[in-house]
């Protein structure tokens, strides 16, 4: 690891950070995709999620007996 930048793979994805500040990740499953932006400094995390089905929101039809 360097101080400056550093890279990794994980099993489905890379990370990469910058400077001990920054860490983006990408990381790939069967149906979605996951980009992670992380601020140390803030201690914040922004998560992006590509997927068919939508993780926030679903919704369920039900029948009338």
């Amino acid at each position: 690891m360097t101080p400056i930048l550093d890279v990794f793979f994980t099993q489905n994805g890379i990370c990469i950070t910058l400077i001990n500040l920054m860490q983006v990740a990408l990381t790939f499953t069967n149906d979605s995709v996951e980009l992670q932006l992380g601020f140390w400094k803030f201690g914040s995390i922004l998560t992006l999620i590509k997927s068919e089905d939508n993780l926030c929101h679903v919704m369920q039809e039900v029948k009338k007996q």
